[in-house]
């Protein structure tokens, strides 16, 4: 017989112990409310009873239960599940994302200080460098390589700077400062350099464009227009010495002075206004009339008149701060730029003047302060007397202030090969003594130190690849070849000339503003048709005094009453009249209307542009060797009597 389970299944399958859990639920209360013995604690009815079932069954709070805050809340999220259930994820994601956000934001704090700190650290060193360091080694014999290092780092620093600077004026200006500084020591003739003048040109444009920017926005601001003037002014002396800038420096000098006018109006008597408007007469008159071997537009009545505007601001400058020796190398610098104009309109005893005084001016200064730059302007003096006393026939004192110069310039050039304007200068002094000993006959020892001057000067060059630089490789060349011309073997000066010819035609190509480099073709192919002459190259020589012939007549109109003009073109007439005489004799072949004339009328012709020279002297403001009227005039003499032409 089959065993019988004593053990009762329970109803509809369900646990006891999962309903006893439900019976100490809402059921258990609503059980023992209706079976309390006090009939107040018991249900009043059946159909309250029915009620707290129908509730129970519904998710709502019972009366047999206790109403407490937790017990209704309970019941809200039986009753919500799925609606709190996503509340709740959506009250973690809310909480999650703002933990999250206050994170980021916590992060971007922290990472936007460490970059601002990062921002600051970098102004911080630029300034340094450009300012500080640069500073403190500026002036030193032989620091050009500790600068050229400063140049490179603070470029990278003052361009990583620039992206940030947008509408931050202060730090629009400290840039600016900055660039006007970095372009300063990549390349300029005025200070000691690494005679990059291109990326000068490039370092300047950039301050001038912070300097517009800050400008336009700030009209009514003194400070921000006078520095705009000033960066318009080392922009424009910078791009004065670069190859074919002479045009586009004058633009930028002009504008600079229109700024200072201005301001010099609106505030008449302030000493940083009159300082920036004398600067800019100066450099404008340096670039009208040339400086040293740069040449210039040969404008030699405008040089005058703006360099005489500058002189006297500057005086009055230097006396309001007579402790000031800077004030005082600015007048001094002013003076030499008035002696250059007297000398190239070959009034060599005002132009004397003027150098003495600048020399007595620095002279003090650079005894007590020994700093490089201060050094390098006592040399210009001496180099600038040197060429008055040449111009004079006095070869034998110039020589005396040429060693000078060199004397001075050589410990600069030997303490820093990487300071280009030390070496350059130091190859111009070892240029002008050779050219002193063969002015004063000693024409072995001057071309043995031509030749030496020439090797130094195409060794710089190869780095300094200024307009002054290659002004200096040319004259170089052509005072060799007037050396060796000198000692009596004419056949070998003649590719010298041709040599300097070509480097100043190269010149005049890429500035045709530059007349006196023009002036210098002419004078090469007048040395050029002349040595041809003599070692009886007629034909060559007639090819070359034709196109001297062309040159000429656009110079003299251009600049009838341009001294450097009638000198070189006087000798063109004059090397003319010989040619013919030559030619005729040697019975030539025609070579175009310069032999439709006789000797005497180009002799005659030569001799009326020498009366209109006011101070001849044997060699020209181009510092080259001039033709010599009274040998004009006999060789007149001669045609005219039927003499022998020679």
């Amino acid at each position: 017989m089959a065993e019988i389970s004593t053990t009762r299944s329970s109803p509809r399958g369900t646990d006891p112990a999962k309903r006893g859990r439900v019976l100490r639920g809402d059921l258990d209360n609503i059980v023992l409310k209706s079976l309390r013995k006090e009939p107040h604690q018991r249900y009043a009815s059946v159909e309250q009873m029915a009620e707290d079932i129908r509730r129970h069954l519904e998710g709502l709070p019972v009366l047999a239960r206790r109403n407490s805050w937790r017990y209704r809340a309970s019941k809200f999220v039986t009753r919500h599940k799925l609606a709190m259930t996503t509340g709740v994820v959506l009250l973690v994601a809310i909480a999650t994302g703002v933990v999250a956000t206050i994170r980021e934001e916590h992060l971007a704090a922290a990472n936007e200080r460490r970059a601002e700190q990062r921002f600051n650290d970098v102004r911080k060193l630029a300034n340094s460098l450009m300012f500080e360091i640069n500073d403190s080694v500026e002036t030193l014999p032989g620091a050009a390589g500790a600068r050229q290092l400063i140049v490179q780092r603070s470029q990278e620093y003052l361009d990583s700077l620039a992206k940030e600077a947008f509408g931050d004026v202060s730090l629009q200006r400290e840039l600016a400062t900055a660039y006007d500084r970095l372009g300063t020591l990549q390349g300029t003739m005025y200070e000691s350099s690494i005679g990059d003048v291109e990326a000068a040109k490039k370092s300047l444009q950039k301050g001038v464009a912070i300097r517009e920017s800050v400008a336009a926005a700030n009209r009514q601001n003194v400070e921000d227009q006078i520095a705009l003037a000033r960066a318009y002014e080392q922009l424009g002396r910078a791009q004065w010495l670069s190859p074919g800038g002479g045009q586009e420096g004058l633009h930028t000098l002009r504008r600079a002075l229109a700024i200072a006018e201005e301001q010099n109006l609106q505030h008449p008597g302030d000493p940083e206004i009159l300082e920036v408007l004398a600067q800019g007469y100066e450099y404008l008159g340096d670039l009208e009339g040339g400086s040293g071997l740069r040449g210039g537009t040969a404008a030699l009545a405008d040089a005058i008149r703006d360099h005489q505007k500058a002189l006297p601001l500057l005086q009055q400058i230097a006396d309001a701060l007579p402790n000031d020796g800077e004030k005082k190398y600015l007048v001094a610098r002013a003076m030499l730029g008035l002696g250059d104009d007297y000398l190239r309109q070959a009034n060599a005893a005002e132009a004397l003047k003027n150098f003495q005084h600048s020399r007595d001016t620095i002279a003090p200064l650079q005894s007590s302060l020994k700093n490089a730059k201060y050094t390098r302007g006592l040399a210009i003096c001496e180099t600038r007397m040197g060429d008055a006393l040449l111009m004079s026939g006095r070869p034998k004192e110039a020589l005396q202030h040429y060693q000078k110069e060199e004397l001075l310039l050589g410990p600069l050039a030997a303490a820093d090969s990487r300071d280009m304007v030390a070496q350059l200068t130091l190859a111009t002094s070892e240029g002008d003594v050779g050219h002193a000993l063969v002015e004063s006959g000693e024409v072995s020892r001057g071309t043995k130190a031509l030749e030496r001057a020439l090797a130094d000067t195409v060794r710089v060059t190869k780095s300094a690849n200024d307009s002054y630089a290659r002004a200096l490789l040319a004259s170089t060349v052509a005072l060799l070849g007037e050396a060796v011309e000198r000692g009596g073997d004419v056949r070998a000066a003649a590719p010298y000339y041709e040599r300097a010819l070509g480097l100043y035609a190269a010149v005049v190509k890429d500035d045709p503003s530059d007349l006196e480099d023009a002036v210098n073709v002419l004078i090469m192919r007048n040395h050029l048709g002349r040595a041809q002459l003599r070692a009886g190259m007629v034909k060559a020589a007639g090819e070359q005094y034709q196109k001297a012939l062309a040159t000429s007549e656009e110079l003299i109109a251009a600049s009838p009453e341009n001294v450097e003009v009638l000198y070189a073109v006087a000798d063109t007439y004059s090397g003319v009249g010989d040619w013919v005489a030559r030619a005729k004799a040697a019975d030539v072949a025609s070579l175009g209307p310069a032999d439709r004339r006789e000797p005497g009328a180009w002799y005659a012709k030569s001799l009326r542009l020498w009366q209109r020279v006011p101070h001849y002297g044997p060699v020209s403001p181009n510092d080259f060797e001039a033709g010599n009227p009274r040998e004009v005039a006999l060789r007149l003499k001669q045609v005219q009597g039927k003499g022998r032409v020679r």
